[in-house]
């Protein structure tokens, strides 16, 4: 973090002004406008005194500690994170300044991520309450899910302001250690920056987890996880469907094998093949380009196992073009 002496020094006429605001009693007519730094570092030292501000709720800011925030942390954000203002919002918060502290704990509360820090020279705290009262049976996000680990089939509600950043693996099904607020825009249950509650169904671990784009906001791909989320509201998981594989390369070999997947349409990815493709070739893409899914419709599809073909044909269709290709160790097929 980087200190504002030389900041405070500069704009001691100003600051002044502000400070004799902060030492009296915060009346209902006098609300401070923030200095334009956007945090409280100009009135370090003034432990204890307090003042009302204009502050509108904002998801870009750094944030260091929960409830007692470092004096340079940006006070828009602060603010998202104490639950006080949603992103967008404007209210007028009182701000009680404190001496620093040895150190900060970080956490993840209505979209916003705070972060831990070490000692450091002041501090700040808001001493008003909630805007919003959460419903019973609605908790605060908890950053990710693999807190729920477990409690499979339970569906839980949690208070969250969508939001971009951070872990994000799976399509529809998404790992536990995902950030459930980019999860909840991924998805399409949130806007960024819209606050709501979201309410998720605890899975089991899946084999496998297809990344996708969506709502632009990017998930990756991923093996093998412990634990697994989706939203309520979304397409049921069909009982005894497995996930989207990713592609077919792990069941190379298997040939005339006829498999089921439970997948979400999505032109990203490679395609190579016209029909027959490559074992390498993203399912959710492939699906799209045989007419057998749309962008973003969910299906089970079955897909027969082949062996590898001397060439592959490429073709456009359905807004998806593959490409042709040589040899290639192992094919695939839809079969309707």
């Amino acid at each position: 973090m980087v200190g504002y002496l030389g900041t405070a020094l500069r704009r001691i006429g100003a600051t002044l002004a502000v400070a004799l605001a902060l030492a009296q009693p915060a009346l209902a007519d006098d609300v401070l406008r923030l200095p334009d730094i956007g945090n409280m570092a100009d009135f370090r030292g003034q432990n204890g005194a307090t003042g009302t501000f204009k502050v509108t709720g904002a998801l870009d800011g750094r944030v260091f500690g929960t409830g007692i925030y470092t004096d340079d942390s940006d006070v828009p954000t602060a603010a998202v994170h104490a639950g006080l203002v949603g992103v967008g919002e404007t209210r007028n918060l009182t701000i009680k300044i404190l001496a620093g502290k040895a150190s900060y704990q970080g956490s993840s509360s209505h979209g916003i991520v705070s972060y831990d820090f070490g000692q450091w020279v002041g501090s700040y705290m808001f001493l008003d309450a909630p805007a919003v009262e959460q419903p019973a049976g609605v908790m605060p996000d908890p950053g990710n899910l693999r807190g729920f680990r477990g409690q499979v089939g339970q569906m839980l509600s949690f208070s969250v302001t969508g939001a971009i950043g951070g872990s994000l693996y799976g399509d529809g099904i998404y790992t536990d250690d995902s950030r459930l607020a980019a999860a909840a825009v991924h998805a399409g249950v949130l806007g960024l920056g819209e606050q709501g509650t979201v309410a998720v169904i605890i899975m089991p671990g899946q084999a496998h987890y297809a990344g996708a784009r969506r709502n632009n906001v990017a998930s990756g791909d991923y093996g093998a996880w412990d634990g697994s989320f989706r939203f309520v509201g979304t397409p049921d998981v069909p009982a005894g469907i497995p996930p989207d594989p990713g592609n077919m390369s792990d069941y190379r070999g298997f040939n005339g094998k006829v498999l089921q997947f439970y997948v979400v349409g999505n032109a990203g990815g490679s395609v190579y093949g016209d029909g027959i493709y490559t074992d390498d070739t993203r399912i959710a893409a492939a699906a799209i380009h045989a007419g057998i899914l749309r962008e973003g419709e969910a299906g089970v599809v079955q897909i027969q196992v082949l062996p590898g073909q001397d060439q592959y044909a490429g073709a456009e269709r359905n807004g998806v073009t593959s490409l042709p290709y040589g040899t290639w160790f192992g094919s695939y097929t839809f079969v309707q």
